[in-house]
């Protein structure tokens, strides 16, 4: 078996999706060009290789305040989060670095385009073109997407796995609707690899999502494709 025959499913922690949303939210209300702005940070937790599936724990997540805000972008400070590992190291080794996160924020909800909640072109590159494993140790990435509805706007969704690729949840909170989707970083070679990516041979098919707090403890289960 190889390993894009595997499969992986990234199950975050009731800490870790409370720190996703707090963090996204305090981010989307700092305006810049009355637009809302991206942040990002790093993934903390585990991961157990496992046979034909890898599961990936993410236990807690760390905001960088440091980063570089733009409407369009986030990139993280590297001399922080260097700073990061080293102290996690010391103090709670039995927590790796395992992957970074940041948003894609909308002013409303009919703004988000149907591949809104995806990686863009550009998160990709960001992995494939500019870091190897040597320059990047990350093995997963978190795209946080939300929007807010129209007082009018009286729409609810139940919390639902988009059924392409089993990596992106969607659900609603108030006034809120939010996207997570979860990306598999490979490394093949001197290369890093995301999966998933349609209509590429060399990427896993299925990256699952799990987040318990938002749509129970036994929905990755289910997931049949």
């Amino acid at each position: 078996m190889t390993l894009f025959d595997r499969d992986m499913v990234v199950h975050v922690s009731d800490v870790a999706i409370m720190d996703l949303l707090l963090a996204g939210m305090e981010s989307y209300h700092n305006r810049r060009n009355d637009q809302p702005v991206e942040t990002g940070g790093l993934l903390w937790g585990s991961i157990r290789d496992d046979g034909d599936m890898d599961h990936v724990t993410v236990a807690h997540v760390s905001t960088d305040t440091h980063g570089k805000r733009h409407p369009e972008h986030f990139t993280l400070n590297q001399v922080s989060t260097q700073a990061k590992c080293d102290l996690m190291n010391q103090r709670w080794p039995h927590l790796a670095m395992i992957g970074d996160f940041h948003t894609h924020p909308y002013s409303h909800y009919d703004e988000v385009p149907s591949d809104g909640s995806e990686f863009s072109r550009g998160d990709f590159d960001w992995y494939e073109k500019y870091h190897t494993r040597e320059t990047w140790a990350g093995r997963v990435g978190l795209v946080l997407t939300l929007a807010k509805l129209k007082r009018h706007d009286r729409r609810s969704v139940n919390p639902s796995v988009k059924k392409r690729h089993g990596n992106t949840l969607y659900w609603q909170l108030g006034r809120y609707r939010f996207w997570l989707a979860a990306y598999a970083i490979d490394s093949v070679g001197d290369r890093l690899v995301v999966s998933p990516q349609s209509n590429r041979e060399r990427s896993r098919q299925y990256v699952y999502i799990d987040v318990p707090t938002i749509n129970g403890t036994n929905a990755w289960f289910t997931y049949d494709y």
